[in-house]
């Protein structure tokens, strides 16, 4: 609950998702629409958090999404899918919001690190599926 309000389920609403975070954080409605170099109004985010609606607020145009994007911590891309799957209720693909939002993290990494980075997540989806079995590493 932020503001007194309930905001109930943001179930397919990642982009209220990521404002109600920063909302938690600490961050007022002056400071969203300051960290988005003034993107939204302070009245679109509350008008936006305090509604089980996203139409209560117009989807962001096109101008708001460098600012936008840059507030949330994500691409650009994915802020364009965080607004069609919001307002529009289209998804880019099956993969899950939160495996989609590593991407700002990954994509500056090294060749070198992503394969790393690969051979950790295939170790740790093992684990998940050898639950009890013996350690292959550790063997």
């Amino acid at each position: 609950m932020i503001d007194g309000m309930s905001h109930g389920s943001t179930e397919g609403r990642a982009f209220t998702s990521r404002v109600l975070a920063l909302r938690a954080a600490g961050a007022r409605y002056q400071d969203l629409a300051d960290r988005s170099y003034d993107a939204r109004s302070t009245a679109w985010f509350n008008n936006l958090v305090n509604s089980h609606d996203p139409w209560a607020v117009s989807p962001p145009s096109p101008g708001a999404w460098p600012g936008l994007s840059q507030l949330l911590g994500v691409t650009e891309p994915r802020l364009c899918e965080m607004i069609a799957e919001e307002w529009f209720a289209v998804s880019a693909t099956d993969v899950p919001p939160r495996v989609r939002d590593l991407v700002a993290l990954l994509s500056p990494l090294s060749d070198g690190d992503l394969d790393l980075l690969r051979g950790l997540v295939e170790r740790l989806g093992q684990a998940r599926t050898t639950i009890g079995a013996p350690d292959p590493v550790a063997t």
